[in-house]
């Protein structure tokens, strides 16, 4: 249900995930996060005024009841995660735990930003397919980094969204990046 004008071409992941952040949350409101999370996505928050909420890792990715548990003490709607391979640990989300955070998102009416920056460096078994090819209302933000697979002096990714989430990305984009160079 991805259609090209679903997809934002950025300067690379972390371009994407500010511009995500900046467009779902406002200064001063909290967002979930795995713990241990990737540095920059808190960089990125704490750039933009937001309150991390940490939220434990467990052998399958996260509870998806500690989630839902923390969107509703703290009134957030988003939640920051790398399911597939997370910085720093490497961790990979069971299909369980998939399906059920896309249940917790969807009674919450949250967003998931899910960061999916190193697909292409898997070692065996291809992974997971992104949770996001199982959202089908809009409630995924997927972040594709290219920059680790192609190369580090490439700095590109693709931002997936739909709805409203797609409408403030694209609005909150304009703001820092205007446009990606075409040869990029």
């Amino acid at each position: 249900g991805i259609d090209e004008s679903d997809v934002i071409v950025t300067s690379g992941g972390q371009s994407a995930l500010s511009a995500s952040l900046r467009a779902l949350a406002a200064p001063g409101e909290a967002i979930i996060v795995e713990s241990p999370t990737y540095w920059g996505a808190m960089a990125a928050a704490k750039a933009h005024g937001l309150r991390m909420i940490p939220i434990a890792r467990t052998k399958d990715g996260i509870d998806p009841a500690d989630l839902d548990a923390a969107l509703a003490a703290h009134g957030s709607r988003v939640f920051y995660a790398q399911p597939t391979y997370a910085n720093p640990t490497g961790d990979v989300w069971s299909p369980h735990v998939r399906a059920e955070v896309m249940q917790v998102l969807a009674a919450r009416k949250a967003f998931l930003v899910e960061d999916d920056w190193a697909r292409d460096l898997y070692y065996d078994a291809e992974p997971l397919p992104p949770i996001a090819a199982a959202d089908e209302n809009g409630h995924v933000v997927y972040i594709r980094s290219l920059t680790k697979s192609l190369s580090p002096a490439i700095r590109v990714a693709g931002l997936v969204a739909r709805g409203p989430a797609l409408r403030r990305i694209r609005s909150s984009r304009w703001v820092s990046e205007l446009f990606v160079p075409p040869f990029t």
